[in-house]
């Protein structure tokens, strides 16, 4: 008996990691459905030791980059920049 019960708490613990891998790859790829800023910080948020966390900072690294060109340009075309 107490192997059968070490088998299914084998088990149990092993859907528990599937299911928590399974939520972080798709909140994962909702913040990069959305690509923005607020998306990959809330994955950031609710998976603080996530599996892409890396990929996170580089992608609101990357937004902030391409804002900041393109604040660049209107500037340099003399074009009015948005404040928001």
């Amino acid at each position: 008996k107490i192997s059968k019960l070490k088998d299914l708490i084998a088990s149990v613990e092993k859907q528990i990691e599937t299911a928590k891998v399974k939520a972080d790859n798709d909140a994962f790829s909702k913040a990069q459905t959305t690509n923005t800023i607020e998306s990959f910080s809330d994955y950031i948020k609710n998976f603080p030791e996530g599996l892409s966390v890396d990929k996170a900072n580089k992608a609101i690294e990357n937004i902030k980059e391409a804002i900041q060109g393109y604040i660049a340009a209107l500037e340099e075309d003399g074009l009015p920049v948005p404040e928001k």
